[in-house]
């Protein structure tokens, strides 16, 4: 069970880092927000977790 918890946060933490990548890209943003709103919103949501603090809470 610990090894996939592991794995989860990595894979979880990979992809945050990908999204801030993502929505820290001017162009990509804003593309994002002018066409997808609803996917800009929960990118940013996702890219503003902090999963160490959820963990905390469970």
């Amino acid at each position: 069970m610990k090894e996939q918890y592991g794995t989860a946060m990595i894979d979880m933490t990979s992809m945050q880092a990908y999204l801030k990548s993502l929505l820290g890209n001017e162009t990509v943003a804003k593309y994002l927000r002018e066409l997808h709103g609803p996917v800009h919103d929960k990118f940013k949501e996702i890219a503003e977790l902090d999963f160490f603090r959820l963990k905390n809470m469970a």
